[in-house]
C-alpha cells in the first residue's frame, strides 16, 4: 500500500535511480518525460505496475483565454513538425493501474513522482494519489511543498478514476472543482488569469 507521494524533478529521480538500486524493488516510480527528446530514466516499464513511463508536455488547454488561441498554438506547433501531447484518459489508466495494484500489495511504500521540475505534472499526480488514498494531508504537504499541479491532469485522473466506478468519493468538496474546463477551454467558463499565457508568450 502506498503510504507517502512525493514529486521530484528529472535531476533527483535520475540520481535516486542510479543510487539507491534497493529502492527500486520496495517502492513505486512514474516517471513522467518530454515528448520532444525526452531521455527515459527507467529502460522500460515493470510488468508489476512498481515502474511506469509516460510521455505528455507541460501544457494544457485551460493555459490558453480561448479556444481559438488554443488552436492557433496548436496549429503553429504542426507547421514546425511538432505536436503538444497532452494527458489524456490513456495515460490516467495506466496511472490508476498502478494505484490499484498498489492497494493489493500490503507492504508500506512510497511513490516517487517526476517530471521535468517536479512541480506541475508530477504534482498532479501525487495530489490526486494523495487524494483517492486518504494520505494524511499534513505529511504530504510536508513531503510537497514546492507542487503546483496542473489543472488538466487532475481533471482527467479524477474523471477516469470515477468512470472506472472505483469511487466517486473524491468529486467531494475541493477534489471536484479542481480543473473548471474539462478535456478543452469552455469559452463560457474562463480559468483564472494566473493560468492564462498567450500564444504570444511561445512564439
Amino acid at each position: 500500500m502506498i503510504r507517502q507521494v512525493k514529486a521530484l524533478p528529472y535531476v533527483l529521480m535520475e540520481q535516486l535511480k542510479r543510487t539507491e538500486s534497493a529502492a527500486l524493488e520496495a517502492h513505486r516510480f512514474v516517471s513522467v518525460i518530454e515528448p520532444q527528446g525526452g531521455v527515459r530514466i527507467f529502460a522500460e516499464n515493470s510488468d508489476q505496475n512498481r515502474i511506469l513511463t509516460l510521455f505528455f508536455d507541460e501544457v494544457s488547454p485551460c493555459m490558453w483565454q480561448t479556444q481559438a488561441e488554443y488552436d492557433q498554438v496548436v496549429e503553429q506547433f504542426r507547421l514546425r513538425g511538432l505536436k503538444f501531447v497532452i494527458f489524456d484518459g490513456g495515460h490516467a489508466d495506466q496511472i490508476i493501474d498502478l494505484v490499484v495494484s498498489a492497494r493489493a500489495n500490503p507492504a508500506q511504500e512510497t511513490l516517487f513522482v517526476n517530471c521535468s521540475l517536479g512541480v506541475a505534472r508530477s504534482g498532479a499526480i501525487v495530489r490526486f494519489v494523495a487524494d483517492v488514498l486518504s494520505l494524511d494531508e499534513t505529511e504530504f504537504r510536508e513531503l510537497n511543498p514546492h507542487i503546483e499541479p496542473n489543472e488538466h491532469v487532475l481533471h482527467v485522473l479524477y474523471k477516469r478514476w470515477q468512470e472506472r466506478g472505483l469511487s466517486a468519493a473524491v468529486f467531494e468538496g475541493e477534489a471536484g472543482a479542481h480543473c473548471p474546463c474539462g478535456r478543452l477551454h469552455r469559452p463560457e467558463s474562463p480559468p483564472a488569469a494566473k493560468n492564462q499565457i498567450s500564444a504570444a508568450d511561445i512564439f
